[in-house]
């Protein structure tokens, strides 16, 4: 028999950090069940603290996305290969294959290696304000109109399983809208291990979206400083308070029943590629505004008391001491 390669390959927003914290809290009960799972430097530490992390296989530094020869050069680091699988987790691999070349790179492993891909894809509403949330973090402003015009995600998932099709590749796709309180166990069927063969991370939600004042604030600050501004707002409001309610984006009508509409139409084709229970599911208008909340005439913010001291604290470590201070005035004697 082959040995197996097996890949997580996102995508984003579907509990791919809390995976890999767990993934690297297991390395060493997997290995004892012959999945070898490398994990080891910065990205080790974020994921065993239960931070935000990229997984053990990230996109090429400076590039955005896994460039030719990079599972070939993981694959080279992979100490132990006589374990019958080895398994690489990023969310960022889904994009690498459906847009880039990765695919043409893993269908050359599949002459040696038996290829598992497991991906998980999210009802398009909940996904797309949290994919939104996601990328403010990282330095977007634009309005979530204007996010909610271009989000596809839908379609690509259908250009993923046409690629796979016919191919030596087992892909199989789990709906995180379905599986989210099971997340782990869930990963274990997929794995063949029992339920509780992950260890739990340390902190029960791992990269949470959010609140709508920790939005504005992250945007604020993008304007200004940039995509770093994420360092000392939004991943530190994720990482240090973790436990606190995440909040939708407000979203008009108009824009929320055109977004609806185009997702009815979207996820038809691929729905029927899907199995029953994994199928996209697109909510009412009126179901949609449970969680979705309208714009407001006047939009208030607040903050609680362990949110300013996360906010001053995390700031206060890009300062140097009397940066900020005006020069003095020269005054005559």
């Amino acid at each position: 028999m082959k040995p197996s390669l097996l890949l997580h390959i996102g995508q984003g927003k579907t509990g791919s950090s809390y995976i890999q914290s767990a993934l690297a809290l297991s390395t060493e009960r997997l290995a004892q069940l012959g999945i070898v799972y490398p994990s080891d430097g910065q990205e080790r530490e974020r994921a065993l603290s239960g931070n935000v992390s990229v997984g053990n296989l990230p996109v090429t530094k400076g590039i955005g996305h896994h460039t030719d020869g990079t599972l070939i050069e993981a694959m080279n680091q992979v100490q132990d290969k006589s374990a019958g699988r080895i398994m690489f987790s990023n969310e960022g691999l889904f994009s690498s294959i459906v847009h880039h070349s990765l695919w043409e790179e893993i269908l050359e492993f599949s002459t040696d290696y038996d290829i598992r891909m497991l991906l998980f894809i999210r009802d398009p509403l909940d996904h797309a304000l949290s994919a939104y949330q996601q990328g403010v973090k990282g330095g977007l402003t634009k309005p979530i109109g204007e996010f909610l015009q271009n989000y596809g995600i839908p379609r690509q998932t259908r250009k993923l399983i046409d690629l796979v099709e016919d191919s030596p590749v087992s892909l199989s796709i789990l709906n995180y809208s379905r599986h989210r309180k099971t997340l782990l166990s869930s990963v274990a069927a997929w794995l063949g291990l029992p339920d509780d063969a992950l260890v739990n991370p340390p902190k029960a939600h791992v990269n949470r979206s959010l609140t709508r004042t920790e939005t504005e604030l992250q945007i604020a600050f993008s304007e200004y400083v940039g995509s770093k501004a994420r360092l000392f707002i939004a991943d530190a409001f994720s990482n240090e308070l973790p436990h606190l309610t995440a909040e939708q984006p407000a979203v008009d009508d108009e824009t929320l029943l055109s977004f609806l509409g185009r997702m009815e139409i979207m996820t038809a084709e691929t729905n029927a590629l899907l199995s029953p229970n994994e199928r996209y599911r697109v909510p009412t208008l009126e179901d949609a505004r449970v969680s979705v909340p309208e714009p407001g005439l006047k939009q208030e913010y607040t903050l609680t008391q362990e949110q300013i001291q996360t906010l001053a604290k995390s700031v206060s470590r890009y300062l140097r001491p009397g940066m900020l201070l005006p020069k003095e005035p020269d005054v005559d004697a």
